[in-house]
């Protein structure tokens, strides 16, 4: 069958490449393979799916151990198995990047190259794990009650917030929440001391790391040094605190994973003010149910403390507003399947100011 791009008017048609090729370049990207995967053969079901590693590390070698085979089961290979193209065939290469809006250009070769906003790729949110293994997971945890679950999340070294985040711990253990700490690097030990060594006389902590095994009780104070899992683990709590909050010279983390899995996200940062990384999903997200915006004062705690007994102790309110803060985000311009749809059926591929020029 002959792929030469055309303009698609027709839904039932579309451009049909023979081949798609994600260029993981950083951390992000790689972490989010598996769901683009399932979003580009949802939106070209005939099309080969191949991904490339651009930057390889250590860590990215050992994640890719097991990842890879989740991969390969879902129908994505590495780009070393890249087969010939044929002279009919025309390939699709995408790349997530921040530029503003997405960019095509068809090559000489008649190949359409992709740029796509990363925050696309931030709103990925299709679920990767089945039942049973999100059951293992909540038992190697050792997660108790996901309504009564709180994360702190990506949590990183010499920041002022770890300070914050301490304290505010203590006060929710002491209340019986179960409080998960997922470090940015699994690594940080200094880290991992500064943040669980005041607990360790009145609680245990469980330590999960990849030869760790489940704890025999439900423990108060959970560490999760496994890279690689935090986007799980939100589907396994309700409440979540994200490294980078509150030092706005290092950027914020991704609020989309949290949201999209119906917790609720806590943030003192002002989105019509905040110019750091991701401050056009913090804006974006300003009307969503599940970003709690607060004010760091005397009564930062006490705040905090009244809501999660408010909502904890009415337990069908909080699942409805679950279900509202997952639609509400859910329902983005940003959406990858809407985007793949206008690569798919509205870009104009022969617009020859797209094209090569040399």
């Amino acid at each position: 069958m002959n792929n030469k791009i055309v303009a698609i008017n027709e839904p039932d048609t579309g451009y049909k490449p023979s081949s798609i090729t994600i260029f993981a370049q950083n951390k992000a990207v790689q972490m989010k393979l598996f769901p683009v995967t399932l979003a580009l053969q949802s939106a070209f079901p005939e099309s080969k799916i191949f991904y490339s590693i651009t930057n390889q590390t250590k860590d990215t070698k050992v994640f890719f151990q097991s990842y890879g085979k989740k991969l390969e089961q879902q129908g994505a290979y590495s780009s070393k198995y890249t087969e010939k193209k044929e002279d009919s065939d025309s390939r699709m290469s995408i790349l997530f990047n921040k530029t503003d809006r997405i960019k095509c250009r068809v090559t000489k070769k008649n190949d359409l190259e992709v740029q796509i906003p990363l925050d696309n790729l931030k709103q990925t949110t299709h679920q990767i794990w089945t039942t049973e293994e999100l059951q293992q997971l909540k038992n190697r945890y050792g997660i108790d009650d996901p309504n009564k679950t709180i994360i702190f999340g990506s949590l990183q070294g010499n920041n002022d917030e770890n300070y914050v985040y301490r304290d505010l711990a203590a006060l929710l253990l002491k209340e019986g929440y179960q409080v998960v700490m997922v470090p940015n690097s699994a690594r940080d030990e200094a880290l991992k001391n500064f943040m669980t060594e005041p607990f360790k006389q009145l609680y245990p902590v469980h330590e999960v790391s990849p030869k760790s095994n489940p704890p025999e009780n439900k423990p108060k104070l959970i560490w999760g040094g496994e890279q690689g899992y935090l986007s799980k683990l939100y589907l396994l709590s309700s409440f979540t605190f994200l490294g980078g909050l509150m030092n706005s010279s290092k950027g914020i983390q991704n609020l989309m994973e949290p949201l999209v899995m119906g917790n609720i996200v806590f943030s003192w940062l002002n989105p019509f003010s905040y110019k750091g990384d991701n401050s056009d999903l913090l804006l974006k997200e300003n009307g969503n149910p599940g970003l709690c915006k607060l004010d760091y004062n005397e009564d930062f705690s006490t705040k905090i403390l009244t809501m999660l007994k408010t909502l904890t102790s009415h337990p069908e309110d909080l699942k409805n507003l679950k279900q509202q803060i997952t639609q509400a985000t859910l329902s983005s311009d940003f959406n990858l399947n809407e985007v793949l749809g206008k690569i798919k059926y509205r870009f104009d591929y022969l617009n020859e100011s797209e094209k090569e020029n040399n």
